[in-house]
């Protein structure tokens, strides 16, 4: 009974710290999925290609239905999530910028996804 009982806190204690991950901020360019793909390719192009991205390009249905994310300075595509889509089309809709969409990203990362929490254009 007392290796159960030992086996419960530990993993209680584990489940605290599991339900408790970071929140990660993620800055770069907002780019839809469809583009991000040739950005990819471009490789020491691939930073000017993302910022000379159009607002107006992710405005498209094509691209905005294929999603959005942030392109990295080191080349990294980071998926937003259903909720950061939303955030990214009301802020692509706001700003009058038209490219170079610098975006701060806040919210909880999982491998090369992000569960979106805020999202910021710069």
């Amino acid at each position: 009974m007392k290796r159960f009982t030992t086996f419960a806190w530990i993993l209680a204690i584990a489940m605290v710290f599991v339900a408790v991950a970071p929140a990660a901020d993620v800055e770069g360019i907002l780019i839809d999925k469809m583009c991000s793909g040739k950005m990819a390719k471009m490789g020491d192009g691939a930073q000017q290609a993302a910022a000379e991205h159009t607002r107006d390009c992710a405005r498209m249905p094509p691209c905005e239905g294929s999603g959005y994310g942030v392109f990295t300075a080191s080349n990294e595509f980071i998926t937003l999530d259903a909720a950061g889509n939303e955030k990214a089309v009301a802020a692509l809709k706001a700003t009058a910028k038209k490219d170079n969409l610098k975006v701060r990203v806040s919210g909880k990362r999982t491998g090369d996804k992000i569960e979106v929490s805020a999202l910021k254009l710069l």
